[in-house]
């Protein structure tokens, strides 16, 4: 996905396809071009066909009110971008234990 737009049609499109259930895990950016990561968690949440996919919010630029939003709007969790993929991996695995 490129921006909040896109992950939104794609989401809708699972809705009313009746596939939403393929998604395991939803990875949002909170700088999201157009619409930002907050937004498409706050149609995740508010859609009883993808409120139960965990939805991690991530970003480069951790702010803790960027952290108090996403706890808000039902994230599972909120993530600072590592700066390796390794180290990235590891942080995802430890704060998706709960759902797996």
């Amino acid at each position: 996905m490129h921006d909040g737009d896109e992950a939104l049609v794609l989401l809708r499109r699972a809705e009313a396809a009746g596939t939403a259930g393929q998604f395991s895990l939803i990875l949002l950016d909170v700088r999201l071009p157009k619409i930002d990561g907050f937004g498409v968690l706050k149609h995740i949440r508010s859609s009883p066909c993808l409120q139960a996919i965990p939805a991690v919010v991530v970003t480069s630029l951790p702010v803790e009110s960027d952290r108090v939003r996403a706890s808000l709007l039902g994230a599972s969790n909120y993530l600072a971008k590592a700066m390796d993929l390794d180290e990235f991996a590891i942080l995802l695995k430890i704060s998706l234990r709960p759902f797996i």
